[in-house]
């Protein structure tokens, strides 16, 4: 008696793929932006920041070793600012990572994929300020990117050296969050079942 015959298997790496996956499935085609975004600027941030900050923190809250996951997807786009490399040589280019991050979500319809892609954006927008300049804790631009409690520093050295660094891990983290949100429904849609938003 021989052994029934296997499906074939879905390489690894492919979203809602994997050697379990249930059934096959083609990567969709992705609908690129003409042009790329452009960078938020003190209009926007004054506009739309304490409005993306709140979506940003009311996102569902993951692990840490998800958040490990997700921070490739974001990873995206940090490549592209030369601040979080310590050469100062960022290995892309801005057009470039933005393309890549859309990539990723290649079974999301182009508005949520957009929204998403805004969200990752900008939470890595407001972490590499922290990067481009330390002493920004103490001066924001607005309230809502100070994501820790001031109060809780002993002095202003302290917040400069620790508060600084928290703040930025704080904002690398809400972007991690956006990203793994992102990936979950993406891999749902690659099934063509709907997430409710």
């Amino acid at each position: 008696m021989s052994a029934p015959a296997l499906p074939a298997r879905i390489q690894s790496g492919q979203p809602a793929g994997g050697q379990f996956a249930a059934t096959a499935h083609a990567p969709a085609d992705v609908v690129l932006p003409v042009t790329p975004a452009p960078e938020f600027d003190a209009d926007f941030e004054a506009a739309h920041g304490r409005e993306m900050t709140a979506v940003l923190q009311a996102l569902p809250k993951i692990q840490i070793r998800d958040a490990i996951t997700a921070s490739r997807t974001s990873d995206l786009l940090r490549d592209s600012y030369p601040e979080y490399w310590a050469d100062g040589e960022a290995p892309q280019n801005r057009r470039d990572a933005l393309d890549s991050l859309h990539r990723a979500f290649p079974h999301l319809d182009p508005a949520e994929r957009f929204r998403y892609v805004d969200l990752i954006r900008f939470a890595v927008h407001n972490e590499m300020k922290g990067y481009q300049d330390p002493s920004h804790i103490l001066n924001p631009d607005h309230p809502y990117e100070v994501l820790i409690t001031t109060d809780n520093y002993a002095d202003e050295d302290e917040l400069l050296e620790v508060g600084n660094d928290e703040n930025r891990q704080a904002w690398a983290h809400l972007a991690d969050t956006a990203a793994f949100h992102a990936i979950t429904a993406d891999n749902v849609a690659s099934t063509g079942e709907r997430v409710p938003a």
